[in-house]
């Protein structure tokens, strides 16, 4: 790792050691990252545009250095409006530069355009006819700069690219989800075994009525991405890996996301050719669960976490409905250009899925690598 890359994640609750590797010929490659904000550049693509006339005023803003939450509190703070009526699509890093959208009630387009304070921008302003929720967005376009990169490696930044481009890169949940002492999952699977009480007192807090919901979502969500890590990781390790199905997969359709069962292996070549890709379990009482070899793994996930599915059911200790995540994701447009010294990666991403996975791929960070994706290159590319 070069003397400024940004150093490795804490062991986030298994996040490390469970997530493999795509390109596992390709050594790890060193360099800087996130030494300056504008290292790491975000822009929402937007679902959709003011409409030009509405109650709501839908506002593009650029943030440096700050949670969106924040940044929502500070236009709520500069517009005399209630905070939950500050609307966005989704949450963006805090330590880069980032664009997204978010509504305000009201608010006259003008005032919106003078607002600016050392780390928050609105750039444009139109008004619509509703306050935009979360999932209201098409993806997110990414510029990451990698500094100090060797122009020695440039074919293996290239050889990374194209593996990801072809085959997907995995969906894992990145270190984010973990919180940053990398507890949120244990903290999730005391609360399902152990109950609210002992979920509070883990916490410093006397009573289970002074830990939020909202906290305790959050960690029970932590928990579910730790065993979808788990799967994504055994996946990785087997014929086809994230790319390829197996019978009694769950898939998800490409364009519609429609989930159906594998019968007929003949619908490998649908993955191959990404109009379908296998799924993995988030789970509640009303996830779909695979059958066979995919039911296996499954269950030898939630083994490793000393669980079993129906803690997170309707009689739990905080019951989730569930649902299946694709194994991997579609990047688009990816590109990588040298600047100097550094090298710029630019792609585009779905909602909910992490860029810092790319750079991961590429530095192999603290990871206990092993398996592929199959094909004599490792064969099969980017939050």
């Amino acid at each position: 790792m070069g003397p400024h890359a940004e150093p490795s994640p804490p062991d986030a609750g298994g996040w490390t050691q469970e997530h493999r590797h795509l390109t596992v010929d390709v050594p790890p490659i060193a360099f800087g990252f996130r030494v300056e904000l504008e290292d790491f550049r975000v822009d929402e693509i937007p679902a959709y545009l003011p409409s030009g006339e509405g109650e709501h005023l839908l506002v593009h803003i650029e943030k440096r250095g700050i949670p969106s939450d924040v940044a929502a509190k500070r236009l709520a703070r500069a517009f005399d409006v209630a905070p939950r009526d500050v609307g966005m699509a989704g949450r963006k890093d805090a330590r880069g530069v980032t664009r997204q959208w978010m509504s305000l009630p009201g608010i006259d387009a003008a005032r919106a355009l003078e607002f600016e304070d050392e780390s928050l921008q609105v750039l444009e302003a139109g008004r619509h006819g509703n306050k935009l929720r979360r999932g209201h967005l098409k993806g997110n376009r990414f510029e990451l700069r990698l500094r100090d990169l060797d122009p020695d490696r440039d074919d293996d930044v290239q050889r990374v690219c194209s593996a990801v481009s072809e085959h997907g890169l995995p969906n894992v949940y990145g270190p984010q989800r973990f919180g940053a002492r990398g507890d949120n999952a244990d903290m999730g699977a005391l609360l399902l075994t152990e109950g609210r009480g002992a979920h509070a007192r883990a916490l410093g807090a006397k009573k289970p009525s002074a830990i939020s919901k909202t906290l305790r979502t959050l960690h029970v969500n932590a928990l579910q991405a730790r065993i979808f890590n788990r799967v994504v990781a055994a996946r990785l390790e087997g014929p086809g890996g994230v790319s390829g199905i197996l019978l009694g997969d769950l898939a998800q359709k490409t364009d519609t996301g429609g989930i159906f069962r594998v019968e007929d292996l003949a619908d490998a070549e649908r993955a191959q050719r990404f109009e379908i890709s296998a799924t993995g379990p988030m789970h509640g009482s009303r996830m779909d669960e695979p059958t066979g070899e995919p039911a296996a793994i499954e269950a030898a996930a939630l083994a490793a976490e000393g669980l079993e599915g129906s803690v997170f059911g309707s009689g739990g200790a905080l019951p989730q409905r569930g649902t299946r995540r694709a194994l991997r994701v579609r990047v688009l447009e990816l590109s990588s250009a040298r600047d100097g010294s550094d090298v710029v990666l630019t792609f585009g991403l779905p909602p909910g899925s992490f860029a810092t996975t790319l750079v991961e791929e590429l530095q192999k960070r603290s990871h206990s690598v092993s398996g592929g994706i199959g094909g004599p290159s490792g064969g099969a590319p980017c939050r």
